[in-house]
């Protein structure tokens, strides 16, 4: 299935690229088949659905956590702000890094791509295999990201929402 931004995705492929043209450490992405881009990148939006979000959504007929309607604390100004009407760079980015993220650790979702043990001369390390993340809250670099959109964020910083932190109507 081909990437539709705001419809299996938060952003194109055309503009992920671009995301990825200025990005260091992004080999995988540029090896990658255009094929299992849209994968990756399909996949990864339907990860970042599963979160709460502040605010509520726009239309009841989306298929997308954003756009939404609402405000939400934004560290790099400082203050609250209202939320953008179509879908936040925040969003764009950490459905970039999710994806690079699933490209680079095949079977991170099915957790069967971990290790089982690890040997250093005389020190052994056994029972890892359940060692890969098990939400986006464990993976630092896509949770940072989306952080100041989410329910605990918003919690955080005490920030009131538009409605409930449910991101489908209830």
């Amino acid at each position: 299935m081909a990437v539709q931004e705001g419809v299996n995705s938060f952003i194109s492929l055309a503009d992920a690229e671009t995301y990825f043209a200025s990005r260091i450490d992004s080999t995988n992405w540029s090896e990658a088949s255009e094929s299992d881009k849209d994968s990756a990148l399909i996949t990864a939006a339907s990860q970042l659905n599963l979160e709460s979000y502040v605010g509520i959504i726009s239309a009841d007929i989306q298929t997308m956590a954003f756009p939404r309607d609402g405000e939400y604390f934004e560290p790099f100004f400082g203050k609250t702000i209202d939320l953008p009407t179509d879908i936040p760079k925040r969003m764009k980015d950490a459905n970039c890094e999710m994806a690079l993220h699933l490209l680079d650790n095949d079977g991170v979702l099915a957790q069967s791509g971990g290790l089982e043990e690890i040997k250093v001369s005389s020190i052994t390390l056994k029972g890892l295999d359940n060692i890969a993340p098990s939400s986006i809250s464990d993976i630092d670099s896509v949770y940072s990201i989306i952080y100041p959109l989410t329910a605990t964020g918003a919690e955080n910083n005490s920030v009131t929402t538009a409605g409930n932190a449910w991101w489908r109507n209830n």
